[in-house]
């Protein structure tokens, strides 16, 4: 099946990731959104201070790296990355606060920008035989809440997009032009999220955005989007918008199939009584439990027993826990962040009941995936990309060897694979445009043409089939997910990396 654009309601990602990540925003401390330049292989990206320090390469490995047109792995580091200025022949000086070595094509004039002295010579990628050696950078943005409670789920993402840009831009860049990445924290805000959209569009001239977090701010990005007839790419919205606007080309399936995938797992696995909380933080949380009424439940051949309205700051879920025991609940869904779900499954243990756990994947940390009482429990989990804890797909394998090479410190998790994919979806787009693009200005207008050209693609195997045709208002859901299970060992991929496809 594929994913097209029609008419037809939808969204993205596991249902309770999607719903809880906006909870979370809700309650989260904001954070003020100060951006600041870090180098993205000659292009600037505009991360927070705190992602920077996770980006800062190795100074000694990114002097290696300049000298051999080999972007150098980063490192994570604490504190203020200093302040480098890189130079290179054909570029404005750009004030860096993370130095990485430009695509190989320059790599001999950045050495001796940087060093003074002259480097060996260093041949450019095949691919960039026809470029044109000034041709203007691409501009790219990326909207979240990166910020508060929110932070330690969608911080990956960014870290994630900042990493593509510089590994891009060592591959010679999308259709010959450099890449240049600006992330911004909407804190949760939709104001705020408009606000910053119309910033990069007017300022920075960004011509898409690509995986951006905005389940609480969608109110505001969306409209902004969409006046600004800019598309955004792939991402993270906790309701239908993703899959309404002509603007957006979500690279999942939609969200009632996630929930589909989620109640059907665990039906498979013989759990039918299927018991429900939703936190009360958001209202998009309710709509959590008015789709499983509607028929998410049915439709994956299992039962609501029961469901209830919590808090994701409530202390205790004893009530809870004795409620759903006493509805014989064996399938216990949480719509709650990760710390949350800790507190849940130790009330329920106290009290000797211990469900199934249904949950969000991209909801736990990978340290919290490692409580061994969650494992105990044992959770099923649903994605609209393949499980990152595979590396058995061409797609799989390049987003793990990007990993290791721009984050070596941060651990594989649902959020990254989702940026990756995201960042992958506009690679296979800029496949699609005009030769002429090599050498002249790209322009969202032309993005928005190249997507429809995406046909049958899964990226190597990151997500099910997707295909998008021009002209078409919505995109419409390929109906596929992937199943990951928690249990005592860790994460495990029942279906491996091939996708279910549940309503189709």
């Amino acid at each position: 099946m594929t994913v097209r654009r029609t008419s037809g309601p939808a969204g993205r990602r596991a249902l309770v990731a999607l719903v809880c990540l906006a909870a979370l925003s809700a309650c989260g401390t904001r954070v003020e959104g100060t951006a600041i330049e870090a180098g993205a292989g000659g292009g600037a990206v505009r991360l927070s201070p705190q992602t920077l320090a996770q980006l800062q390469p190795d100074p000694a490995k990114a002097a290696a790296a300049a000298a051999t047109g080999i972007a150098a792995p980063v490192t994570q580091q604490a504190g203020a990355a200093p302040t480098t200025t890189v130079k290179t022949a054909s570029e404005k000086a750009v004030t860096t606060g993370a130095v990485v070595a430009p695509a190989a094509s320059h790599a001999a004039a950045a050495l001796a920008a940087a060093t003074g002295k002259a480097g060996p010579a260093v041949a450019a990628p095949a691919a960039d035989a026809a470029c044109h050696a000034d041709a203007a950078p691409v501009p790219i943005g990326q909207i979240g809440t990166f910020s508060g409670v929110a932070g330690p789920i969608t911080i990956s993402a960014r870290n994630m997009l900042g990493a593509w840009a510089k590994d891009i831009n060592t591959r010679g860049g999308l259709a010959c032009h450099l890449v240049e990445v600006y992330s911004e924290d909407d804190g949760g805000d939709p104001a705020r999220a408009a606000s910053e959209v119309q910033q990069m569009v007017a300022s920075h001239h960004v011509v898409a955005f690509v995986a951006s977090e905005v389940p609480l701010s969608i109110g505001g990005f969306r409209p902004a989007l969409e006046a600004a007839k800019v598309p955004e790419i792939g991402g993270l919205a906790g309701t239908s918008d993703f899959f309404e606007s002509r603007w957006i080309f979500p690279e999942s399936a939609a969200l009632d199939d996630q929930a589909i995938g989620l109640f059907r797992q665990g039906a498979d696995l013989g759990h039918r009584r299927v018991g429900l909380l939703y936190c009360v933080e958001a209202p998009v949380c309710t709509e959590v439990d008015k789709r499983a009424r509607a028929g998410t439940v049915k439709a994956a051949g299992a039962e609501l027993v029961y469901d209830a309205p919590v808090s994701v700051a409530q202390p205790d879920y004893t009530a809870q826990c004795l409620n759903a025991r006493d509805a014989k609940v064996d399938l216990f869904t949480l719509a709650l962040d990760g710390a949350s779900v800790g507190r849940v499954i130790r009330s329920c243990q106290a009290i000797g009941y211990r469900p199934l756990l249904g949950t969000g994947g991209g909801l736990l940390t990978p340290a919290q995936a490692t409580d061994p009482t969650l494992r105990a429990f044992g959770a099923v989990s649903v994605s609209a990309e393949a499980p990152w804890i595979l590396n058995d797909t061409p797609g799989l394998r390049e987003y793990h060897q990007a990993l290791a090479r721009w984050l070596p410190n941060q651990v594989a998790d649902g959020t990254s694979v989702m940026a990756w994919a995201s960042a992958k979806l506009l690679e296979a787009a800029v496949t699609h445009l005009p030769v002429a693009a090599r050498t002249g200005q790209v322009t969202a207008a032309m993005l928005v043409t190249a997507l429809g050209g995406v046909h049958d693609n899964s990226l190597g195997g990151l997500t099910g089939p997707l295909t998008f045709s021009p002209g078409e208002q919505h995109a419409v859901s390929n109906g596929c997910v992937f199943y990951e299970l928690l249990g005592p060992s860790g994460w495990t991929a029942p279906h491996g990396s091939k996708p279910v496809c549940v309503t189709h």
